[in-house]
């Protein structure tokens, strides 16, 4: 019996030896990323979290007496940063995945560091001209596979960092006393994002983990987009008519993302990609696709309707009493307007 509880609890076993805080952030993470900015241990990044989780419940009520601060002119510069950072994300994950030949229905991470596991067919097509031209009196083939290695790894990190500095949304809507929009989806998204791809970018950040950098920058830069239109003023508004398909965009995103993991998870069975990273994203993103159809329900359907039944004219229907006596009944139910008596004819 007693060996029967001790294999079927590996997890208590770990964390009861002496080193597990080591081997779980050292041992078992990629060595290229052990020494990168936040990245070597959690506390750092969860101090972040719950400084900004304080903020969010504190700096209302600061703000209370306080008149909303005029931040306009940072805002437009903000949102044009992220555009940039984001477009500039979204073509380095997409160039450099197609540059090795990654596959988009399984690439796993080769776990002995040399290089990642790669179509190497499809990576001599697409870097052979680059390498006639110049790059092999530099590099040999091997190192200019290992190079874009690492530029993957680097945006993976820089993708990771941008979720923290896209905490400045919320800071901003509280200064400008904008609390309306600091709903639990927005903390929600904000947070756990910084968690999720703190671990993307730590122990996988090479692999099929930049599927979701690709889909999900392309996404943010659409999104900062129109949030740097919008910051411009009303005159611009004209322009923003396509605000609701930006929401589209994002259940879309959700979408592929659980069927990219899922893939893996239930059908490709035996693609060489961390099950337990995979498994996180899958549940991850249902948990977001739900939040946002929840959203997308209670703004643009469910508010549709009822901005309908306010525009409605308000029919009014004469009944007449046996008595003679002529009433005013309202079709929204209101109650007796008026009540007189005549002969019949309505003035």
């Amino acid at each position: 019996m007693a060996k029967s509880n001790s294999t079927s609890i590996p997890l208590i076993r770990f964390f009861q030896q002496e080193n597990w805080y080591h081997d779980l952030f050292i041992k078992y993470g990629d060595p290229r990323t052990t020494n990168s900015f936040l990245l070597r241990t959690p506390e750092a990044m969860l101090i972040i979290v719950i400084l900004y989780l304080i903020f969010v419940v504190a700096a209302p009520r600061i703000m209370e007496k306080r008149p909303a601060m005029d931040l306009k002119k940072l805002i437009i510069v903000y949102n044009f940063a992220l555009v940039g950072l984001s477009g500039y994300m979204c073509v380095e994950f997409l160039l450099v995945a197609t540059l090795l030949g990654y596959s988009y229905s399984c690439q796993p991470v080769d776990w002995e560091y040399k290089r990642d596991s790669l179509n190497m067919r499809s990576v001599r097509k697409n870097l052979s001209s680059a390498i006639d031209k110049g790059c092999k009196i530099f590099w040999n083939f091997g190192n200019v596979v290992k190079y874009f290695g690492y530029v993957m790894i680097n945006v993976s990190w820089l993708f990771f960092f941008s979720k923290i500095v896209e905490l400045a949304d919320t800071v901003f809507f509280i200064l400008r006393k904008k609390n309306s929009q600091v709903t639990f989806l927005h903390v929600y998204h904000h947070a756990t994002m910084i968690i999720n791809w703190w671990m993307a970018a730590k122990y996988v950040p090479i692999g099929q983990s930049f599927f979701v950098g690709v889909v999900n920058s392309f996404i943010h830069t659409l999104m900062y987009v129109y949030y740097a239109l919008a910051a411009l003023g009303p005159e611009m508004q004209k322009y923003l008519w396509w605000k609701k398909y930006m929401t589209k965009l994002q259940l879309i995103q959700f979408v592929l993302v659980v069927s990219h993991t899922g893939n893996n998870l239930f059908y490709r069975m035996d693609c060489d990609y961390p099950w337990l990273y995979n498994t996180i994203t899958f549940y991850y993103t249902w948990s977001m696709l739900f939040l946002f159809l929840n959203f997308y329900y209670q703004t643009y359907i469910s508010r549709k309707r009822a901005d309908k039944v306010k525009k409605e004219p308000t029919k009014s229907k004469l009944e007449t009493e046996g008595n003679g006596h002529v009433k005013e009944v309202k079709n929204n139910g209101e109650k007796l307007v008026r009540s007189r008596k005549t002969n019949g004819f309505v003035d």
